[in-house]
């Protein structure tokens, strides 16, 4: 039977964690916050299998006092610290970039450039966005948009979903049932360049769709 008290055993056990928890990261790459959680706590629980080979640790051993060579303990402890840096790192890009308020000066401007916000804080009263060109923004739903009147969506915007999810063809009766009541939003005149688009829908004819989706990248895998 496999002694788990050994140094290997609790070597496997913890690289085993590191391997769940990184493969887990990549799954959950759209959940930053849960991903740094499990690095977190695959750390947490090495520190924990090697804490008493930890607190022996010296820099320097006495002369001519023949010692064993923890390198495999120091090779646990830079990947620890490189995954506390990974995880560090998924916490600042989501911060970085979640969504805010718009001030009213910001919201007044027809002109909005490198902002995170959720597209529906723009609409009016009547479910309206007119006269808006947004340039390096990071635009968050959940949102469906109904392109009406001299709107360009076609300049190399990024989606975090697939073009059918991204752009879906709307039947001949969607212009009649938009506005208020509704969760979908009429766009006049806006354009969108190099925009980073998170939960959000456009909706449209087949002509624009087929447009729309050869202008811009799919960023969904």
């Amino acid at each position: 039977m496999a002694n788990w008290q050994s140094k290997r055993a609790r070597g496997a056990v913890a690289m085993l964690g590191y391997a769940v928890s990184l493969a887990a990261n990549f799954f959950t790459s759209r959940h930053p916050v849960i991903g740094s959680a499990l690095i977190i706590v695959a750390v947490v629980g090495s520190l924990y299998l090697f804490w008493p080979e930890i607190t022996n640790l010296r820099i320097h051993n006495p002369k001519n006092i023949p010692t064993e060579s923890p390198l495999w303990l120091y090779i646990f402890g830079f990947a620890a610290v490189g995954m506390v840096v990974v995880a560090g790192g998924n916490l600042y890009f989501s911060s970085a970039h979640a969504p805010a308020l718009l001030t009213s000066e910001e919201f007044a401007e027809s002109y909005v450039h490198g902002k995170y916000f959720k597209i529906a804080d723009l609409a009016d009263t009547q479910n309206i966005i007119e006269g808006r060109t947004f340039e390096d923004c990071w635009i968050y739903g959940p949102a469906v948009l109904w392109p009406q009147e001299h709107n360009d969506i076609s300049l190399n915007n990024e989606f975090q979903a697939s073009p059918e999810q991204a752009f879906m063809v709307g039947t001949s009766n969607v212009g009649n049932v938009v506005g208020p009541g509704t969760g979908i939003i009429v766009l006049r005149d806006c354009k969108f360049r190099h925009c980073h688009f998170v939960g959000v829908t456009f909706i449209g004819v087949e002509d624009d769709i087929k447009k729309w989706r050869s202008g811009n990248k799919d960023n969904s895998k």
